[in-house]
């Protein structure tokens, strides 16, 4: 075991001085990772908890050089996200069960975003809230437009394009 004097510390299994095969890291904010681990970086599957964070809440699944990799779920405030990982961020094919309730919502992620089929003949490419409506800012396009412009939506309603978002 080794650990540090802000708190943080790693049990488990080292080789060559770093962490390597199965173990737990703490860090100084109490986010908690245990499973694998490859030249001192997580990686294999593992079970990782956020108890500070303003949004998440745990992850269990993939995970390559520290970030989220492969199949996992990752539980929100917003809901829970079965996904496919990449790179950290959700890629691919997905269900979302939003955290009030309602039905799964099964779709496509992009680089962290969910792109949401067309409704109200606008293709959303942005967040979730915890009901499972369009919240938050993201990038839309209109119809069979090919432009693609910056937008932001509140309970599902949009309320601001492109050049109309103070940031």
């Amino acid at each position: 075991k080794w650990s540090r004097p802000n708190g943080s510390y790693y049990e488990g299994d080292f080789v060559q001085g770093l962490p390597s095969g199965h173990g737990k890291l703490v860090s100084e904010r109490g986010v908690a990772y245990e499973g694998g681990f490859l030249a001192g970086m997580a990686h294999g599957t593992g079970h990782m908890t956020f108890p500070d964070t303003d949004n998440w809440v745990s992850y269990e699944g993939g995970v390559k050089d520290g970030a989220f990799d492969g199949p996992g779920v990752l539980v929100m405030k917003e809901g829970r996200l079965e996904a496919t990982f990449l790179h950290g961020h959700a890629d691919g094919d997905s269900t979302f069960t939003p955290a009030r309730g309602g039905a799964p919502i099964k779709g496509k992620w992009i680089a962290g975003r969910y792109q949401w089929p067309a409704a109200d003949n606008v293709v959303f490419t942005g967040s979730i809230d915890a009901n499972g409506r369009r919240d938050g800012y993201g990038w839309c396009r209109a119809g069979a437009s090919a432009k693609i412009e910056s937008c932001r939506y509140k309970d599902d309603r949009k309320i601001a394009l492109d050049a109309d978002i103070d940031d």
